[in-house]
């Protein structure tokens, strides 16, 4: 009998520390999810971008031409309190800082990028109680963006102007402003369906641009720099852009010797051409084939 009041004892002891050890994992567990890992204070506020949770308050992203991104606003005791009706905060504003600032002119009035307080009434945000969704247009530059905050005014970029920087902040702040996530983005086009290889380039047409022929020796970053060039040569405008901007990641592997070949060197000069061209908002015919003469150069034999 008392054999069997011990075992009893014993099993419930362990089932005890079990349950405390579990008790103490779950609290754990749900200290480090709201501190982002224990690197972060304790944040009773946050937000999920398409149904994922965002924990860090910096983080960096890319938003598609064309599409529409959703966001739901989390208080994490609001089924114990009534914070949720308190609301929240969201705008879009300048992402600069001392060394990436640009100047810009408004009909001939010079701006700092910087100077401008708020972005938002340039772009579609719809507002809910608890989410809120961000819609950028089919096609948005930068001289869109400034276009909706000076309006009917003639907007001017630098030269050098690179469209695929994170020029933008998505700010979410809590109802207090005590926890602000902020969300740095560039807009761009959604290529997933361009396929790349050493033998041609799709593109979503169905154009097809041959590769080098196999005795040309060239590094994969090589290949793939003229043919990003290549296809901004054909894509729209949102398409160039982000092209242009995967060449210019390639062109910067490059050695000076690959830099030198004619082979690339005259996929730079319609790189360049092209690029002016998109500096205006828009990809002129004239532009388009002066590249592809650019690019003409190279003659594979």
């Amino acid at each position: 009998m008392n054999a069997k009041r011990n075992m009893a004892s014993t099993v419930g002891k362990v089932i005890t520390y079990i349950l405390l050890i579990l008790a103490v994992a779950g609290i754990v567990g749900f200290f480090a999810f709201f501190t982002n890992g224990f690197t972060e204070e304790f944040k009773s506020f946050y937000i999920e971008q398409d149904g994922k949770p965002v924990l860090n308050t910096n983080t960096s992203t890319n938003m598609d031409f064309g599409k529409t991104y959703s966001f739901n606003v989390k208080y994490v005791f609001d089924d114990l309190t009534d914070i949720k009706s308190k609301g929240y905060f969201v705008k879009i504003v300048p992402n600069t800082n001392t060394d990436t600032d640009f100047l810009f002119t408004a009909d001939g009035d010079e701006i700092a990028f910087s100077s401008i307080k708020e972005l938002t009434s340039a772009f579609t945000i719809n507002r809910q109680t608890d989410s809120f969704t961000v819609t950028i247009p089919e096609k948005f530059s930068m001289a869109d963006v400034l276009g909706k905050i000076y309006k009917d005014c003639e907007i001017i970029l630098p030269e050098d102007f690179d469209e695929s920087a994170y020029w933008y902040r998505l700010e979410v702040s809590s109802y207090n402003g005590e926890i602000t996530y902020n969300i740095r983005f560039r807009l761009c086009a959604d290529v997933q369906s361009i396929e790349l290889d050493f033998s041609q380039i799709i593109f979503p047409s169905g154009t097809t641009v041959n590769a080098p022929n196999e005795d040309v020796i060239l590094s994969e970053e090589a290949v793939q720099f003229r043919q990003y060039v290549e296809g901004a040569c054909k894509a729209d405008f949102n398409g160039a852009v982000t092209l242009l901007s995967r060449a210019d990641a390639e062109y910067e592997k490059l050695s000076e010797e690959e830099k030198g070949l004619l082979y690339v060197a005259s996929a730079y000069k319609a790189k360049e051409y092209l690029g002016n061209s998109l500096k205006s908002g828009q990809i002129t015919t004239e532009a388009r084939e002066q590249a592809l003469a650019y690019l003409s150069e190279y003659k594979e034999e």
